[in-house]
């Protein structure tokens, strides 16, 4: 078995706080409680291209370059007829029009992903759920230590599973700030480098850590 990486040495999460509800007769504990790594600061949402003056007439760039915010011309949160109407009269351009139309009336496009979204003032960091920390805790584990070609010997022999390699990829697009992989995407050529696992690791521990509890989420 693999040497644990020393990375790994710094996850360990200890708990003395207390949970609200429970210290009267009747009182009700959360059934639901969801632990925020490195919360606290305010997401900023994605701006997608047909903000402000123009509109539509602006998301002149390549088509594939765009989040579903980009497409949801009128805001409602759905792509629908309604966004294509909209598009047609903010003058967007008409392969912008089209990928609206292969996504609501052909169905020969997929719904894009959300599009990404940062933190407030002077954030480096993003924001992660306690499942994160065990979920990169689990692969730094089986990555162990060693030679850099023996680690990623490892990482590749954990990434036959589909499933942790689609989140990893995940992870690490989100702490790259790029274009997240979406369920319709093929992940299995695609090659994640054990450089990449450290990156996500030094992003999560590189600061000191506020854990936050939410409850009824």
């Amino acid at each position: 078995m693999a040497k644990i990486h020393k990375n790994a040495e710094k996850f360990p999460i200890k708990w003395n706080g207390d949970v609200e509800g429970g210290d009267k007769q009747n009182d009700n504990i959360p059934s639901n409680l969801n632990v925020t790594w490195n919360a606290g600061r305010p997401v900023i949402p994605y701006v997608s291209c047909h903000t402000g003056t123009g509109g539509a007439s602006n998301c002149t760039d390549n088509v594939n370059s765009y989040f579903f915010e980009d497409f949801d011309v009128d805001g409602d949160g759905v792509i629908s007829v309604a966004d294509l109407v909209a598009a047609v009269n903010q003058g967007a351009p008409s392969s912008f029009i089209n990928h609206i139309l292969g996504v609501v009336i052909f169905g020969s496009i997929p719904i894009p992903p959300n599009g990404p979204t940062s933190l407030g003032t002077d954030a480096t960091e993003t924001e992660f759920t306690w499942g994160d920390v065990n979920f990169i805790q689990e692969i730094m584990d089986g990555i162990g230590s060693g030679s850099r070609r023996a680690r990623q010997d490892r990482l590749n022999k954990i990434l036959d599973d589909e499933d942790k390699k689609k989140k990893l990829i995940h992870l690490i697009c989100r702490i790259k700030g790029e274009k997240v992989y979406d369920d319709y995407t093929e992940v299995g050529s695609v090659e994640v480098d054990v450089d990449d696992v450290e990156l996500v690791v030094e992003r999560m521990m590189g600061k000191k850590l506020k854990l936050e509890i939410k409850s009824g989420v």
